[in-house]
Order: C-alpha cells, then sequence, then structure tokens
C-alpha cells in the first residue's frame, strides 16, 4: 500500500507529537515513512508502540531516550514488529490498581472471582432481603 501525502504528515505529525521531538518531515524522512507503511503498519501501532517505549525510558528507567528516534522506531522494522508484540502482550495484562497491590502485599488475592449468580440465587437474595426488612419492622 503507497500511503498519500497526508498520510505520511499524520504519522509524522503523530510521532512528533508523542515523542515531544520537533523533526522536520524531510524527503529522506518521507522515505522511511512510506517503507514503515509498506510493511503493512498503522498508526495505532506507531501510537502503541511510542507510548510502550516512552513507559520505558520515563517509568521503568530500562531503556534510554535513544530508542525513540525515528531510526530506532521506524527504520528498523524488525525491532519495531518485536516492540510491537510486547506492547501488544503489555496492553492486555491488567495494571494493578492500588487495591490489589494492597491486598497482594498483605497476602490476600488480589482479584475476586467473578462469580455469576443463577436467576434462582437472585431471587432468593432478594427474598432473604425482603424477610431481614421485615424482621427489623417487627423489632
Amino acid at each position: 500500500m503507497t500511503p498519500t501525502p497526508e498520510q505520511l504528515e499524520s504519522l509524522h505529525s503523530t510521532y512528533c507529537r508523542l515523542t515531544g521531538f520537533d523533526r522536520p518531515l524531510t524527503m529522506q524522512m518521507r522515505y522511511k515513512w512510506e517503507r514503515w507503511c509498506y510493511e503493512g503498519h498503522t498508526a495505532e501501532e506507531l501510537e502503541l508502540v511510542l507510548k510502550y517505549l516512552m513507559r520505558q525510558v520515563y517509568t521503568v528507567r530500562c531503556r534510554q531516550k535513544e530508542c525513540l528516534l525515528p531510526r530506532n522506531v521506524i527504520e528498523d522494522t524488525e525491532q519495531f514488529a518485536d516492540n510491537l508484540l510486547i506492547a501488544q502482550a503489555q496492553a492486555r495484562t491488567p495494571m494493578a490498581t492500588p487495591k490489589s497491590k494492597l491486598l497482594t502485599a498483605t497476602g490476600r488475592p488480589a482479584t475476586t472471582p467473578d462469580a455469576v449468580k443463577t436467576p434462582a440465587q437472585i431471587l432468593a437474595g432478594a427474598k432473604a432481603a425482603e424477610d431481614f426488612h421485615r424482621m427489623g419492622k417487627e423489632l
């Protein structure tokens, strides 16, 4: 697929916005973006990978800022594919909430099993609530 000039400009502006780099869209950069698009990548994938890399640089601090340079993000398409796989896997795993961290630290399970109730169980619970309410009025 050959991208239009507008698509290239959109990709480049997304890259600049997310990284904070103010890099001009030169002919050489256009060629890199065209090659990157030819590999079948999308703007959504670019955003996912850049957010993953930014998290690695600024939060986890296990990568250098140079990993955000165009030569490391879009020029090396194999590296981009590897980063995309990791970013997609991390996007599928649930984020730890403060509550789950606290529960884990105190030795309790971080999640509660989602018990699906049958209609009979729901009706029995409603009847028990009515009985409890009625009992409270009698006292």
